[in-house]
């Protein structure tokens, strides 16, 4: 059984694919999620008794990075550093810098342990809903 690690398996897309991928029953599932402010996800993971759960993995770090993706065969990469619109606007270094060190971490250790598949969906909501395409210039922080 080939083993499939889940980073940020307690977000919007890494839970809906844990749900997926546990249902399925095909893979071995580590999934991460981080328990420094006892994650409101304590009751959720509970409801998963065959995963085993990383409690607290720093991406930034690289020997957390190499101790997650020990043994892993397929990677879900969906780990970020999120907060609200006022970091964005105010100290939007914290996603940029972060997020840029933790998936150059994330992708090189797969290297290192030819890890055989690395899926990462990178996005990021920045636009209010609009019937009409938008661009960089209409984004409005206030909003």
């Amino acid at each position: 059984m080939k083993t499939l690690l889940i980073c940020g398996a307690t977000g919007f897309i890494g839970r809906n694919l844990l749900d997926y991928y546990y249902k399925k029953g095909t893979y071995k599932i580590v999934a991460t999620y981080q328990d420094r402010f006892h994650h409101p996800a304590k009751p959720f993971i509970e409801n998963y008794k065959n995963v085993e759960w990383i409690s607290y993995c720093d991406f930034r770090n690289p020997e957390d990075v190499a101790d997650a993706i020990k043994g892993t065969d397929i990677v879900l990469q969906f780990a970020a550093t999120t907060s609200g619109v006022n970091d964005i606007i105010n100290r939007p270094y914290i996603h940029v810098t972060d997020n840029a060190v933790m998936n150059s971490y994330i992708l090189r250790e797969c290297y290192e342990q030819d890890v055989k598949h690395f899926i990462f969906p990178s996005c990021t909501v920045m636009y209010q809903p609009s019937d009409n395409a938008l661009k960089e210039t209409d984004f409005n922080g206030n909003d």
